[in-house]
């Protein structure tokens, strides 16, 4: 069982990580909202293949695996459409949360007595949990879960250990079932991008181009992985322009950034369109540049090597795109990084200070956005990292 398998190796790792302390390890799944479907926590996903709502794993030091869910006050199965089967997951018992609730979805916002269960068990004892001291926008359900059972159990934040570090050594390496997903995400995105390309006029609307970019996700059973950019002509210059709702004219270049996601692993691709492939001689010189970028960046992409390294800027992917742009004169316009690792979140887990190994998958995204010319292009591939090299996920590389 690969999720069994998973808890057990991350248990490993939290072991050696902090090999005088015992406790248990603790993973909690994200809520519903009503404006969409269960979008379920990346890590809860990684280690259960579940999309249960508000569910808890809790992982003794003993090795002991349990699975704490919701007590549902109604037949859920009524209203929601349960997916998956549980007793199938490698679990040694599975156990309510708590009491029963009101209804048949949980909430966030959840009593003590929704919770006494687990509450109970996690009275005493260290907690090993993912819980990093900077900010960011990654383990949202984990933090979540620790500071509103803070409110019942005064002391638990205070007995709680960081595992970020383990659960991202974990998550970062790609298995081959996990690139195969990538992949069949990638080449519906690919689908995704043709089908713009085919679509593209004058005075269409960035809506329309929208539209067949979800219906083709939605016709493969996939979802997108971030909401949509279709940006046309000055609008391409602000990076995450996401109202998509203007016309786009001849002469005007279209930037068009998105991601189908497959089972929850996501793709990342960026294309520059021409109305009818005509560029301006202004508009084919700045794209030529870009993907003369991206394929040096490529060129230097392998194990060792790090996405960005000040330090060492000859070993930083970030810096080879820099010199490319750099040769032209271009190296202000380019504003953002090269790249970020891909995986369960888009911008997945992973330390880009640290060098690139054999089973990352990242982006490579140079572009220019030249405000005063109204011009944005980029240029954005998945790649896998081999022991060889980075192989394209996304097409020949240009």
């Amino acid at each position: 069982m690969m999720y069994r398998q998973r808890r057990l190796e991350l248990l490993q790792r939290v072991q050696a990580w902090y090999p005088n302390i015992t406790g248990n390890i603790v993973i909690a799944a994200s809520y519903e909202n009503p404006r969409d479907t269960l979008w379920q926590d990346s890590t809860f996903w990684y280690f259960t293949g579940l999309n249960e709502p508000g569910a808890v794993v809790v992982i003794s030091s003993e090795g002991t695996q349990t699975l704490y869910l919701p007590e549902y006050g109604e037949d859920r199965t009524v209203w929601m459409q349960c997916e998956g089967d549980i007793t199938q997951c490698g679990f040694d018992e599975i156990r309510p949360l708590g009491n029963k609730m009101r209804g048949y979805q949980p909430t966030m916002w959840f009593a003590a007595e929704e919770h006494v269960n687990i509450i109970a068990a996690l009275r005493g004892g260290h907690i090993f949990a993912c819980i990093p001291s900077y900010a960011n926008n990654k383990y949202i359900a984990q933090r979540w879960m620790l500071e509103r059972w803070s409110l019942f159990i005064p002391d638990i934040l205070q007995r709680c250990h960081d595992i970020s570090p383990c659960v991202a050594s974990l998550r970062r390496c790609k298995s081959s079932y996990e690139i195969e997903l990538i992949q069949h995400a990638v080449n519906i995105t690919l689908e995704a991008q043709q089908s713009v390309a085919q679509a593209l006029c004058d005075g269409i609307l960035e809506s329309e181009l929208h539209a067949l970019v979800m219906y083709t996700f939605i016709k493969h059973d996939a979802r997108a992985a971030f909401p949509p950019i279709v940006a046309g002509g000055h609008r391409a210059t602000i990076l995450h322009y996401h109202a998509n709702n203007q016309p786009i004219h001849a002469n005007e270049l279209v930037v068009v950034d998105i991601g189908a996601s497959v089972q929850g692993y996501a793709a990342d691709i960026t294309r520059t369109f021409a109305i009818n492939n005509t560029f301006t001689d202004r508009q084919r010189y700045l794209y030529d540049i870009v993907c003369e970028a991206q394929t040096s960046v490529f060129q230097h992409a392998r194990p060792g090597m790090w996405l960005c390294n000040t330090a060492e800027p000859d070993r930083s992917l970030h810096h080879q795109a820099i010199a490319v742009f750099k040769r032209y004169g271009l190296e202000r316009y380019f504003v953002h990084s090269i790249g970020h690792f891909l995986g369960l979140d888009v911008h997945d887990v992973g330390n880009v200070q640290e060098p690139l190994r054999a089973g990352d998958v990242i982006t490579i995204e140079p572009g220019l956005y030249l405000h005063e010319e109204g011009i944005g292009i980029r240029q954005e591939d998945d790649y896998l990292i081999t022991d060889h090299g980075a192989r394209c996920l996304s097409g020949e590389q240009r």
